[in-house]
């Protein structure tokens, strides 16, 4: 009697689990400022019974909190995927480099060299950083020694409108600085500064239906 009772219980427990699912998302801070509100907003309109959390990291960070299972499905920025992770591309994000409007390379009618670039010190993210990575990728040899390491886009936009260094972001973070004039863009002369926008997975857990349309939304999305 006692087992039946438990079958029970636990058919119904199954039942509410279905009616009520839930994501657990971790993406890292551009994706999270930049993209995932338009996502979540087409997800709830068309599945409203999932519940979503979301956790915000660097890139490093979202994929260790996938691996351990922290989190179903993870969105993360780079020039590679993680090899023991499922992914899938969802798009790429330009990268650019500013400067105040006094720094001496907003006077510049040159384009920058990647050389130059890696010989400047530069105002950087913290180690695991997406942006970071492509960048280091790019530059090839050691890069310059930091200017400073800020923890976020926003302390680095702070920082570079001063003039004190140049930084390296994604467009989507500079854009409205670029457009008033608070920034100055300069372009690169031998390289294309581009990263990768990926969803990621535990190879042995793929995303349940409401994870997979979520991904299916941010393809569309960055197209």
């Amino acid at each position: 009697m006692l087992t039946a009772a438990q079958t029970f219980s636990d058919g119904v427990t199954a039942l509410r689990a279905e009616d009520h699912p839930r994501l657990r998302l971790a993406a890292s801070k551009t994706i999270a400022d930049h993209r995932m509100s338009q996502w979540l907003a087409a997800l709830r309109e068309a599945r409203p019974e999932v519940t979503v959390t979301l956790e915000v990291g660097n890139s490093r960070q979202v994929e260790s909190w996938v691996r351990s299972a922290a989190a179903d499905l993870g969105f993360v920025e780079g020039p590679h995927p993680p090899a023991d992770l499922a992914s899938r591309v969802l798009g790429s994000d330009d990268l650019v480099i500013v400067v105040g409007p006094d720094h001496r390379w907003a006077r510049r009618r040159t384009r920058l060299t990647v050389r130059e670039l890696a010989t400047t010190a530069l105002l950087w993210r913290e180690s695991g950083s997406g942006t970071r990575d492509t960048v280091e990728e790019i530059l090839g040899t050691q890069p310059a020694p930091p200017a400073a390491e800020l923890g976020s886009a926003a302390a680095i936009l702070a920082t570079a409108r001063t003039g004190v260094a140049p930084a390296v972001l994604s467009r989507l973070i500079a854009c409205e600085d670029l457009r008033t004039g608070t920034l100055i863009e300069v372009p690169l002369a031998d390289a294309t500064l581009t990263r990768m926008f990926r969803a990621v997975w535990r190879r042995q857990s793929p995303p349940a239906e409401p994870g997979e349309l979520l991904v299916r939304i941010a393809e569309r999305g960055q197209t």
